[in-house]
C-alpha cells in the first residue's frame, strides 16, 4: 500500500524533532506501506528517507490539496487550524505533531474551540503534556511519541581540550553549555544573570551558547549582546552558530549543561546533553522533569528564578564528585528510556495509528 503524506510545517527548522519524524518514516515502512511525501522545500528533504517526494512552497493551499489529493496531513508547525479546515473539506484526516510548549497553555481555551472536529490525532513529546492535553481538550485523540537520542552520536564526553583552546577558554574554567534558538522563550537572560550572580565565587566560569539564527532572530539577538555588554560578561561568554550535527563536539568542553527555557514540552536539547553524560540543570516545569528527579541526574529550578539557578550552578561546579555520578545516571536513564531502539515499538504503535485515520477517513 502506498500511502501520500502531506507534510506541514510553516518554519525553516522542524527544531528537535527531526529524529522523531525520521523513525516515523522508518516505522512506517516496517509496517508494509511505502511513502509518497509531499513536502516543503529545504526542512525536511531526507527525513523520511528515499521515498518519492514532491516539493511545495511553504504555504498549503486549496490548490496544492487538490492537485496532490493526499491520503493525510501531518502538521507540525505553522497555522495547523487554516491548514486543518482545507484537508477536512476534502475529508482528509489531520494529525498534529504537537511540540508546544506548555507556556501556551493558556491558550488552551481557543485549543478547545478549534481542535475537536479539525484534529484526527495529536502526538505529544512527553507524558505531562499528554496529560494536560487530555484535561484541557477533552474529545481530540492524544498519545505520547517519546523522544529519541542517538547514543551513539551522543555517546559519553571525551575531554574536548582543543576545542577548549580554540574557543579562548582554559583548560580549568568551569564551562556551561545551552544549546538552543534565540527565542525569548529560551530564557538564555536568565543564565547571563545566574552567572553573573555567582561572579565572586566563581569569577571565572564561562557559557558557551550553541545554536542557530535566522533573520526573525535578530532582535533577540541583539537584546542578549546587549546584556552580556551590560553585564561585563564578553570575555566569558561565547556564541557558536552549530548545526545540530556539530553540537555533541561541542559539548565535549562542558562540565554542565542548563536549560533555562521555559515550559519546554519535552527537552530534547536536555536528553541529549544527559545522553553525553553531563549533569543538567533545567528549568522547571519540563516534559523531562520526571526523568531527572527519578533518576538524580541532574537538578531543576522555579523558571524565572536565576538566585535558584545560580545556587544549583555553584552545587555542580564546585564537586567533581558530584557531576560525574549525575552524569553517569543520565547517560543510563537515557539508554534505558531513550534510544533509538527502546522507542521503535512506540514508533511502530503510531505508523499504525497513522494508517488507521486514514483508513477511517476513506471507509
Amino acid at each position: 500500500m502506498t500511502v501520500k503524506i502531506l507534510f506541514h510545517i510553516d518554519s525553516e527548522h522542524i527544531g528537535g524533532y527531526e529524529l522523531q519524524l525520521s523513525l516515523l518514516g522508518k516505522a512506517l515502512q516496517a509496517a508494509g506501506h511505502t511513502i509518497d511525501l509531499v513536502c516543503p522545500r529545504g526542512p525536511v528533504l531526507e527525513l523520511f528517507g528515499r521515498h518519492n517526494q514532491t516539493h511545495f512552497n511553504l504555504d498549503v493551499s486549496d490548490l496544492l490539496l487538490d492537485d496532490q489529493r493526499p491520503d493525510l496531513v501531518l502538521t507540525v508547525r505553522g497555522s495547523l487550524a487554516r491548514v486543518a479546515r482545507l484537508a477536512k473539506k476534502r475529508s482528509i484526516p489531520v494529525v498534529w505533531f504537537c511540540g508546544y510548549r506548555p507556556a501556551l497553555l493558556p491558550h488552551f481555551a481557543l485549543w478547545r474551540e478549534l481542535l475537536p472536529g479539525l484534529m484526527d490525532h495529536i502526538f505529544v513529546p512527553s507524558d505531562w503534556l499528554c496529560a494536560a492535553v487530555q484535561r484541557e481538550v477533552p474529545g481530540v485523540p492524544v498519545s505520547t511519541l517519546p523522544c529519541a537520542v542517538d547514543t551513539n552520536l551522543f555517546g559519553p564526553a571525551s575531554h574536548g581540550t582543543g576545542l577548549r583552546q580554540a574557543l579562548g577558554f582554559s583548560e580549568s574554567q568551569p564551562i556551561i553549555a545551552y544549546a538552543a534558538r534565540l527565542r525569548s522563550h529560551k530564557r538564555h537572560h536568565d543564565l547571563l544573570r545566574a552567572i553573573k550572580s555567582i561572579e565572586r565565587l566563581l569569577p571565572d566560569a564561562a557559557l558557551l551558547l550553541l545554536g542557530w539564527t535566522s533573520a526573525s532572530d535578530a532582535l533577540v539577538w541583539e537584546q542578549l549582546h546587549q546584556q552580556i555588554v551590560s553585564l561585563q560578561l564578553e570575555d566569558r561568554v561565547r556564541f557558536v552558530t552549530a548545526l545540530p550535527e556539530a553540537v555533541p563536539d561541542f559539548l565535549s568542553v562542558a562540565d554542565v549543561f542548563v536549560s533555562p527555557a521555559q515550559n519546554e514540552a519535552m527537552g530534547c536539547a536536555v536528553l541529549e546533553a544527559m545522553a553525553r553524560q553531563l549533569p543538567v540543570i533545567a528549568a522547571s516545569p519540563v516534559g523531562c522533569e520526571s526523568l531527572i528527579q527519578n533518576t538524580r541526574s541532574g537538578l531543576t529550578y522555579p523558571v524565572g528564578d536565576t538566585a535558584a539557578l545560580g545556587r544549583c550552578l555553584l552545587r555542580l561546579l564546585d564537586s567533581k564528585t558530584l557531576r560525574t555520578q549525575m552524569g553517569l545516571r543520565g547517560r543510563k536513564a537515557v539508554q534505558q528510556f531513550h534510544t533509538i531502539q527502546h522507542t521503535e515499538a512506540h514508533f511502530l504503535h503510531t505508523a499504525r495509528k497513522l494508517l488507521s485515520c486514514v483508513a477511517a477517513c476513506s471507509a
